[in-house]
């Protein structure tokens, strides 16, 4: 059964669904972060953190506005996702809107079936724009043809609209440049009534980064300006007391 959590947002219902999950030990996480495993596991005992078990979850933000079902991103197409959208009563057809933060796997895994039909066959996908042609490069040029990038991102060339300013996606959704994890990724800012969430997304792995924002994974494609960009998120979290959710977390 699909793990899910629903919060509000002002008049936004969101919720959140876990499409994957899993425990790793501080010496697997210390092994991402090039950091030595005796201070990576130190750093979390400091912290209140348990060093032999630490969750790391696939989190996918559905957020129904009232006009518009957005859903961030679509998660490996390992079922969890689609349980959980049945869990919460909510048919595919019905979401209008797909936003796909960055080009990893576990992100735009599920755009399509196995048998190459649109998961979610009304909807609008949105990418920012450097992101989305330095995947397309990728998915045109790879001999594989199961490559998830050739697999989802070449059927949707017709239906992505591509942002380069930060802008609302649709009312109250807003995308917030996040470069640093990868070239254009994407974090958003979700404002109604007042109440603001800001959905960190990749931008940080591990709560351990919060207060160690230096830390970074060795997936991140541009390691200084993926701090830079941490640090940024952080102290906007901070000074405007958002809330905060993120895609690992």
């Amino acid at each position: 059964m699909a793990l899910t959590h629903s919060f509000t947002v002002g008049r936004f219902h969101c919720t959140a669904i876990q499409d994957g999950g899993m425990v790793r030990p501080a010496s697997y996480l210390a092994g991402l972060f090039s950091v030595p495993a005796d201070t990576f596991e130190t750093e979390l005992l400091a912290r209140g953190f348990d060093p032999a078990a630490q969750p790391f979850s696939i989190n996918i933000l559905l957020i129904d506005t009232g006009a518009h079902k957005v859903l961030v991103d679509t998660g490996e197409a390992k079922g969890g996702l689609l349980d959980g959208l049945r869990a919460i009563n909510v048919l595919p057809e019905t979401i209008d809107t797909v936003i796909l933060t960055h080009g990893h796997r576990d992100h735009i895994g599920g755009i399509v079936d196995a048998d190459g039909q649109f998961i979610y066959p009304n909807a609008r996908y949105f990418m920012w724009g450097s992101e989305w042609t330095h995947w397309l490069n990728v998915a045109q040029t790879t001999e594989e043809a199961d490559d998830p990038l050739r697999r989802n991102l070449l059927p949707i060339q017709d239906r992505v609209t591509l942002l380069d300013a930060e802008r609302e996606i649709v009312p109250g959704v807003c995308a917030v440049h996040t470069p640093g994890h990868t070239i254009g990724h994407m974090a958003l800012l979700l404002e109604s009534d007042g109440e603001r969430l800001l959905h960190l997304v990749d931008a940080a792995h591990q709560p351990i980064q919060v207060s160690i924002p230096d830390w970074s994974p060795r997936f991140d494609m541009q390691p200084d300006m993926a701090r830079a960009t941490r640090r940024a998120l952080f102290e906007r979290a901070a000074r405007d007391r958002l809330m905060v959710m993120a895609y690992h977390f």
